[in-house]
This record gives structure tokens, C-alpha cells and sequence, in this order.
């Protein structure tokens, strides 16, 4: 049984850091805590949800195949998220033109956009 969860540990382990790592290669600059803020309150927004159904189904005399079948329903929806994602070259392309567009470097607005660099 150890075994397998240092197996299961070393499986899974590079998971959540290569989200975030590659979520952050997307994310155009000056953006970066919005965009980031937004992907934490997420996943933790909605981490509770699936182990909740489950619970929740179980409480009330549900067949445990129908608790776990449940489960199978954010499998799904994950899937069809999954579906909708573009190409990541394009969208490493995209945040590399946006961040054209303000850059802490010279701290200058484009013309292009009026954003409007924040000092801090």
C-alpha cells in the first residue's frame, strides 16, 4: 500500500506546478495577479464540489455506484472545457502582443492601449 502512494506521489507530483507554470507563460504582463488571483479563487472555489456531491449522495442512501457516476459528470464537463482550449503557440503569441502593449521596462503605454502603467 506505500508503495503505490509513492507511486501515486511521484505521478502526480509535477502536476500543479506545471499548471500554474504554463497558465503563467500565457498571461500577458502587468496582468499577471489579476490573471493568477483568478486561477487560485477558482480551483479553490470549485475544489469543493465534486467531493461534496459525492458526500452528499452518500448521506442521503444513494447507491455508492451512483455517488461515484457523479463524479463522472465534472469529468465531463472538464472534458468539454478541454475541448474548447486553443492552441497554446497561438496563445503564447497572443500574451507576447499584449505585452507590447505595456512593459515595466520604459513604463509606457502603447498607443494601441490606454492602459496606464500602475507605479507601485
Amino acid at each position: 500500500m506505500e508503495a503505490k502512494a509513492y507511486i501515486w506521489g511521484i505521478c502526480l507530483a509535477w502536476l500543479h506546478p506545471t499548471h500554474a507554470s504554463l497558465y503563467c507563460t500565457i498571461i500577458p504582463r502587468g496582468q499577471e495577479s489579476e490573471l493568477m488571483g483568478i486561477y487560485i479563487f477558482s480551483g479553490s472555489v470549485l475544489a469543493w464540489l465534486p467531493p461534496f456531491l459525492f458526500s452528499f449522495l452518500n448521506e442521503i442512501g444513494a447507491s455508492m455506484s451512483i455517488g461515484l457516476a457523479s463524479l463522472n459528470l465534472f469529468f465531463a464537463g472538464g472534458f468539454i472545457f478541454l475541448l474548447m482550449i486553443g492552441d497554446y503557440n497561438e496563445a503564447v503569441a497572443l500574451s507576447q502582443n499584449e505585452n507590447m502593449a505595456w512593459s515595466p521596462i520604459n513604463c509606457q503605454a502603447s498607443p494601441t492601449r490606454n492602459a496606464q502603467p500602475v507605479m507601485t
